[in-house]
């Protein structure tokens, strides 16, 4: 595959006025380059086209950063039902714009949004 990354940048390097791509081999990958269009500059980005998901895939993996920590226990106590109710009726359409005082006046209370809201 590698052989066949390198005849393509040597031949994009050079321009594909000045050569067409060659793709020697017997592997599935130049089986699939000897279909490529006759005309040299299609030839040239079909090639590419075809080679670059083969080269990124082989490439070094992504390097993920750490999984977050486990979040502490919840410690704050639910809200009532009518104040749930409240959120429900906002979070259904109604009366929207109330919202960001509803959680203003909750967080002040000390209390948090019933769990399965």
């Amino acid at each position: 595959m590698m052989n066949h990354w390198e005849s393509l940048l040597t031949v994009a390097l050079a321009g594909a006025g000045q050569q067409s791509p060659t793709f020697a081999g017997d592997d599935p990958i130049a089986a699939l380059l000897a279909q490529l269009p006759a005309e040299r500059a299609a030839a040239l980005l079909s090639a590419a086209a075809l080679l670059t998901p083969y080269r990124r895939a082989a490439g070094e993996p992504l390097s993920l950063p750490a999984a977050p920590a486990v979040a502490p226990p919840e410690t704050l106590t639910a809200c009532g039902i009518r104040a749930a109710s409240h959120l429900a009726t906002m979070l259904a359409g109604h009366n929207p714009e109330l919202l960001p005082e509803w959680l203003t006046l909750l967080a002040a209370a000390g209390k948090r949004v019933p769990f399965g809201s």
